[in-house]
């Protein structure tokens, strides 16, 4: 199966099938999906979520150092 993006009634409904808290869905070409309440989510199947994620860690951990280093 080729994937596409899913419309957000086909990710509501991805949602009702997979009770989860993370969305993960290797047919759908989406980087960002809306919640089931509010904002939005990565989809974890797309590489590019990932990267992100590691970015943001990243960032975090650095700036916790550089407070405690420099506090």
């Amino acid at each position: 199966m080729a994937k596409r993006k899913y419309s957000k009634e086909e990710i509501q409904e991805w949602y009702k099938e997979h009770p989860s808290a993370l969305y993960f869905n290797r047919n759908d070409s989406n980087l960002f999906v809306p919640k089931r309440t509010i904002g939005f989510s990565p989809n974890f199947a797309h590489p590019a979520a990932w990267i992100i994620v590691i970015i943001v860690i990243g960032l975090i951990v650095t700036l916790a150092l550089h407070k405690r280093i420099f506090g």
